[in-house]
């Protein structure tokens, strides 16, 4: 039986949406061909942004370094992110005629990635996300842009049973911002504050912490610092239409079920400034199979690693779902 048999014989499964972990040049490109099903959600993106912004959603090559440089503005990058995975979950549906999101049992978003859940999940509509998420974006950049150097955010691989203690530690300095896997942190904040954190980890031992990754941000995502973007959040979305939750949303915020759409709002608010429960999201999930839409396999690698016993299948190159054949 092929993927698409597989999928549409099953019963339980959840669906995840990244957050703004990807740099890829055209989100849309591979899938271009799909264009006359997609096109009236690239209108609707245009329409909803006030400006021709579909375009950036598939390669562009005039200029050098037009896309990282456009890319590079977290006003730009979240609705073009969520955006794509909207339109890759809407194009699947209508492709392979399957309703993925109806039949889950659960959707997750990883930071981000939760605003698409949102969105899926009936809570907002789509042209409200994509500009709630550019206001988002526009906030954090506002709020950093005379301190672009003083803020970011650092990947640290630790060795898993170090894991807990750093998780810990990070907690009580303030610098936590995601728990993703059982080998890696992500913290967040000043600069300064997350360079000291790491030579106090180095000097309590130096073998606890395997490698550091600094990640091409300039936003201290998921840190107390962002608390004061969120009243104007919450002031947008007090005067949208706010939907009927359709599908129950893991939050980021506690890996907690949330099937109450103003439950689901609040959560994902405070969660700006709190850390990410990846880990637990996915350890707790009480389904066998993930699926893990595009653009890009961040997260399709990053749940393999939680959880082995889990079967994980990328949605992302449409074309390339229903070749493999698969044992039931």
């Amino acid at each position: 039986m092929n993927r698409l048999q597989h999928l549409k014989s099953i019963s339980s499964y959840a669906i995840t949406f990244p957050g703004q972990g990807i740099v890829k040049n055209g989100l849309l490109e591979q899938n271009k061909q799909h264009l006359p099903i997609f096109q009236k959600y690239l209108d609707e993106v245009d329409e909803a942004l006030n400006e021709n912004f579909s375009k950036n959603l598939f390669f562009k090559d005039e200029e050098p370094g037009y896309f990282k440089t456009w890319f590079g503005k977290t006003s730009y990058a979240q609705p073009a992110i969520l955006a794509t995975s909207y339109i890759l979950t809407k194009t699947f549906e209508e492709l392979y005629d399957c309703k993925l999101i109806d039949n889950a049992k659960y959707l997750l978003g990883h930071s981000l990635g939760e605003y698409t859940a949102l969105t899926l999940s009936g809570i907002l509509d789509f042209q409200t996300a994509l500009n709630l998420v550019r206001l988002r974006g526009e906030l954090m950049q506002e709020m950093c842009k005379d301190r672009s150097d003083a803020y970011g955010m650092i990947a640290l691989m630790i060795r898993p049973e170090y894991v807990d203690d750093v998780i810990k530690l990070a907690t009580e300095d303030e610098v936590i911002g995601n728990i993703n896997a059982p080998t890696q942190i992500v913290i967040s904040g000043e600069q300064i504050k997350m360079e000291e954190f790491i030579s106090k980890l180095k000097k309590i031992n130096n073998k606890l912490l395997l490698k550091d990754i600094k990640l091409p941000v300039t936003v201290p995502f998921h840190n107390d610092i962002l608390k004061y973007i969120v009243p104007e959040l919450k002031d947008f979305l007090s005067k949208q239409p706010i939907g009927e939750q359709k599908v129950p949303i893991i939050s980021n915020l506690d890996g907690e079920v949330s099937t109450d759409a103003k439950e689901s709002i609040k959560k994902v608010l405070e969660a700006n400034y709190q850390p990410v429960q990846w880990l637990k999201s996915i350890t707790n999930l009480p389904v066998n199979e993930i699926y893990n839409i595009g653009p890009g396999p961040v997260l399709n690698t990053l749940n393999k690693k939680i959880d082995k016993t889990k079967q994980n299948t990328l949605i992302d190159d449409l074309n390339d779902f229903n070749n493999d054949v698969i044992s039931k």
